[in-house]
This record gives C-alpha cells, sequence and structure tokens, in this order.
C-alpha cells in the first residue's frame, strides 16, 4: 500500500478527531460561561450583544401637574427615556418570577404625547365639580407637560428557564418596531387612564433600527357575495345610516365599530374583523358568522372598545371571509 495514501488517511482521521474535539470542548465552555454568566439575582434582563444587561428603572422626571393629591403621583414625563437601547426586534428576556403571576404579566408600547387631557394625570374622572374643586382645573382641560402612557399590548410566549429555576424567560411573538416597550405587572391597568394605569416603576427598553412595517394584504372580491358596505364608525348608528361611518378618530376614542353589510351570501360564512396598528402589529381581532340568505341585505359588525390611548397614524381594518381578505380600508387616529 501506498505510503503517501496511509500519510493522508492518517492525517484525515486525526484532523477530523480535531475538529469534533475542539467543538464539543467549545460547546462545553459556551454552556459552562451561558451558566456562569446568566443573571442570578432579582431584576429584569435582557440579551444584548450576547451579554445579559439588567434592564434599569425608566427614571421618573416630573410629578403631575394638577394640585392637591394628584401633584404627589410621580409620572413619565419629559426626560425620561430607557437606557437601553436594542436593535434586535424580538428580544429574549428574563425576570426574576418570585411573586409574578403570568396572567398579570404584559409586554406594551409605550407613547409620547406634549398634550393630554388633565383626567390622564389624575385617573377615572370623578364627579366633575369635585374633579375642578380637587385639582384645580376641569377634568377635560389641556396640560402641555408632556408624558409617555400605554398605546398598546404586545403578544409574548413564556417558559423556564434550565439554567436558573427561578427565573421566567420571555421573548415577544412578532418583531417590534423601532419604539419604547416596557415589561409591566400589576392589576387592571387598563381600566383607567395613566398614571394610576401603570404604577412605578416601569422597566422599559428601547428597540432601534430601521422601521420594517409588513404590508397590508391584498384585498379580492368574493366569487359570490355582494359587497355593499365595509366600513368603520364610533357610533351604533352605522347599522341603520351608512353616513355614520367615520375616517377619523381622536385617540381616546370610546369605541370602534367594524361594519359589513352582504348580499348573496350562503350563510353560515366566517367573516374574521382585524383591527392594525400603524406599526403594523395586530391590536384586535373578533369573527362574527353571516346569516341565512334573504331578500334584503345582511349585515355583521363587531365592536371594540380600547382601554387605553390608541396610537396615532393610518390604522387598517382588514376583513375577511371565510379565510380570505375580501376588503382592507384605511382610517385616521390623530392627537386630539
Amino acid at each position: 500500500m501506498n505510503k503517501n495514501y496511509l500519510s493522508e488517511k492518517s492525517f484525515s482521521s486525526f484532523t477530523v478527531f480535531f475538529i469534533v474535539f475542539f467543538i464539543l470542548s467549545f460547546n462545553q465552555h459556551l454552556e459552562a460561561k451561558q451558566k456562569d454568566e446568566f443573571p442570578m439575582f432579582f431584576g429584569h434582563y435582557i440579551l444584548k450583544d450576547d451579554e445579559w444587561v439588567e434592564i434599569p428603572e425608566m427614571v421618573t422626571t416630573l410629578v403631575s401637574p394638577l394640585k392637591g393629591i394628584c401633584s404627589t403621583w410621580g409620572i413619565l414625563g419629559l426626560g425620561s427615556k430607557p437606557d437601553i437601547h436594542i436593535e434586535k426586534p424580538n428580544p429574549l428576556l428574563f425576570i426574576y418570577k418570585q411573586g409574578i403571576d403570568l396572567k398579570k404579566l404584559k409586554l406594551m408600547r409605550l407613547w409620547y404625547f406634549n398634550e393630554l387631557p388633565a383626567v390622564y394625570f389624575h385617573g377615572a374622572p370623578p364627579d366633575p365639580g369635585f374633579f375642578s374643586s380637587l385639582c384645580g382645573v376641569r377634568w377635560d382641560s389641556k396640560q402641555y407637560f408632556g408624558k409617555w402612557t400605554v398605546i398598546g399590548l404586545y403578544p409574548f410566549k413564556s417558559g423556564a428557564v434550565q439554567n436558573n429555576p427561578d427565573m421566567i424567560r420571555l421573548q415577544p411573538t412578532e418583531n417590534l418596531q423601532p419604539g419604547i416597550y416596557c415589561i409591566y405587572h400589576g392589576n387592571n391597568f387598563t381600566s383607567q387612564p395613566c398614571p394610576k394605569s401603570l404604577n412605578l416603576p416601569v422597566y422599559a427598553f428601547e428597540v432601534v433600527g430601521e422601521t420594517k412595517i409588513p404590508p397590508v394584504p391584498i384585498a379580492m372580491e368574493h366569487p359570490f357575495i355582494k359587497i355593499i358596505q365595509c366600513a368603520v364608525s364610533d357610533t351604533m348608528k352605522i347599522i341603520d345610516n351608512r353616513t355614520a361611518a367615520k375616517w377619523e378618530f381622536p385617540i381616546s376614542v370610546k369605541q370602534l365599530i367594524a361594519y359589513l353589510e352582504v348580499k348573496e351570501q350562503k350563510g353560515g360564512e366566517a367573516v374574521e374583523f382585524i383591527f392594525r396598528r400603524p406599526d403594523g402589529s395586530i391590536y384586535d381581532s373578533e369573527k362574527s358568522t353571516l346569516g341565512a340568505p334573504r331578500n334584503t341585505s345582511f349585515y355583521s359588525y363587531v365592536k371594540i372598545q380600547p382601554n387605553y390611548l390608541l396610537m396615532p397614524g393610518i390604522w387598517t381594518l382588514m376583513v375577511k371571509i371565510d379565510g380570505s381578505y375580501i376588503r382592507c380600508i384605511d382610517f385616521r387616529v390623530i392627537e386630539k
């Protein structure tokens, strides 16, 4: 047998052995390193540049502009900014699980408003006269101090952490657009406007980078159902009066009604109404069913009642029948 062949074969076997040994050793070192570096203490953490970084409390720089009892409440106002900036749109988060109820844990996006009614610095409006005597201003008077408040909840998945049973692993289930987000654990935060809705502290981080909003789906005409009207309104009058349709709403709108009027349906078709935020994320989706055919048209609607301010910008109502998009209409939410 050729000595060169034996030499090459021995060298090849040694090379394979060395590569396998190196990979196994590196993996063991990496696992040990990750275990050693894994956060072992109370707190909120985020994975940044392959390192665990503690998410600090977002600094409260103002107190309420209202007098009386309200003036002692800290708010996230001018100059309040998170210290953590993440480029990854679906960051990995870890929090200490002691005292945490996953049902109360929320991933929220914050938005800065320069001008808000006084009630948003106090909580649920009491009697208007009492509010004026307590706070020195009308409940609906505009305040120009500026503050951060909640404009959306974002879904996440959670799980156990192998190396540390005292921690919970969290990760958004969809890419987050650039903006400020926070991990929040509290009760009934949606029942009242801020600041009662966001009890301090708030652990916030900022997603930075390029905005990549997914395109709106292309809607197609249904093969046999005739669409008479598809619209959005803030009043139930839309059901009896098509002119009640609206295309512009304030950030504090109390309800949104998605309305669909059809003819020539067979009955039983599944309808889904989807409200999409300006950043491309889904705010809410509701389902309905078309009724049996009749001589007159048939309408279907859903109603949503926001518990917090809506994100300003162009929203989209997307409507599906039996899984296919049949209408995508835009409407605007403005600061007023």
